[in-house]
């Protein structure tokens, strides 16, 4: 059923394959892991009917999809992760793709994959709008147009990823959009990124970007996907002869905590942990800092967490309607309110999980 490169893949979230009985009939495969700490101790294997040559497609292309971020780095096995990876292989390679998330969640990193998936072999200019502070708008707008023209080695246009759209101001914004409604035979990939809540792109603009989105899951929506997170970024920071492991206690306060800062703060820690070309195993005492890192003040015991999930599920099943949610969790509204604020949830930002 598997081949060898099948285990990388594994490690990294699901391996789907389609198979052929001998009376003709086409399955469709779902292999997960089932990990004991970061170690695979088992297969999850979930086999289902391939009824048509359609869906036996759609299946194909969202396998790819799934392949491609876990090759970049971007692992899950959430049912929230698999719902990014299904909307990446439903993106189409013209019109502007928009990737939102909180701090942190790794869209910048998000953002490389749709260039390589649509428009393999095109130049890739990344510019945050940041920048426009500093190069001052006629040179940041210079760069942009440059970053979407053909290069020298491509034929085609090339991708333009704008990190912090909503970053810029509205003669920028203004004038970028021109841009864009000038380049357009053929029309490059724009691919930006936002942090809702923050601030909001000018008008004109954002009905030019925003028109396939990707919403970025917050690290504390998917605790089922540290492991895989937490393998990949120590594989990428050891610097010692052998890759440390994380024993179960410490996996477990790693899957606690909220991570505020997302993928971004775990990379952070892992990057001190290793720091010293380790060789033997992370334990709960390497991980002390976690209980300051919260603003809780502390990692969540298991019930606090399981109730706080429980929470986000039923705000993000009622699109952030709080007497819905109340109602979906059997207590009233009151209470609900109090433990949003206990739990520091943000009811509107939940729906991007």
């Amino acid at each position: 059923l598997l081949e060898q490169g099948d285990m990388a893949s594994l490690s990294a979230g699901e391996v789907v394959r389609e198979m052929a009985f001998s009376g003709g009939r086409m399955t469709v495969a779902r292999c997960r892991p089932v990990r004991s700490g970061l170690k695979i101790a088992g297969l999850l294997i979930e086999i289902e009917s391939a009824a048509t040559p359609r869906r036996r497609s759609r299946t194909s292309v969202r396998n790819a999809s799934a392949a491609g971020l876990a090759a970049a780095g971007l692992v899950g096995t959430s049912d929230s992760w698999r719902r990014v990876a299904d909307r990446c292989a439903q993106l189409v390679p013209t019109p502007p793709v928009r990737i939102e998330g909180e701090a942190g969640t790794g869209k910048m990193a998000l953002a490389r994959h749709p260039h390589q998936s649509l428009r393999p072999g095109s130049t890739c200019t990344a510019l945050p709008a940041t920048l426009e502070g500093v190069l001052g708008t006629e040179e940041w707008l210079r760069r942009a147009l440059a970053g979407i023209q053909p290069g020298a080695s491509s034929a085609g246009p090339g991708t333009l990823v704008l990190s912090h759209v909503d970053w810029l101001s509205e003669p920028a914004a203004a004038a970028l959009g021109d841009i864009l409604d000038l380049v357009k035979d053929p029309a490059p990939l724009v691919i930006s990124t936002v942090t809702p809540g923050e601030r909001s792109v000018c008008g004109p603009l954002e009905d030019r970007l925003r028109t396939q989105v990707v919403a970025v899951p917050p690290l504390r929506g998917r605790p089922e996907d540290i492991a895989g997170i937490a393998d990949v970024l120590i594989r990428r920071h050891a610097s010692g002869p052998t890759v440390p492991r994380i024993v179960p206690n410490a996996l477990r306060l790693l899957m606690r905590h909220v991570w505020p800062g997302n993928v971004r703060e775990l990379e952070a820690l892992v990057i001190r942990v290793v720091a010293d070309g380790r060789a033997h195993d992370i334990t709960p005492s390497d991980l002390a800092e976690l209980g300051s890192g919260s603003p809780f003040g502390r990692s969540l015991g298991n019930l606090e967490a399981l109730e706080r999930e429980a929470i986000i599920r039923a705000l993000r099943d009622a699109k952030a309607n709080k007497t819905r949610a109340a109602l979906a969790l059997g207590m009233s509204r009151s209470t609900l309110y109090r433990k949003i604020t206990h739990y520091r949830i943000d009811p509107d930002r939940v729906v991007l999980g």
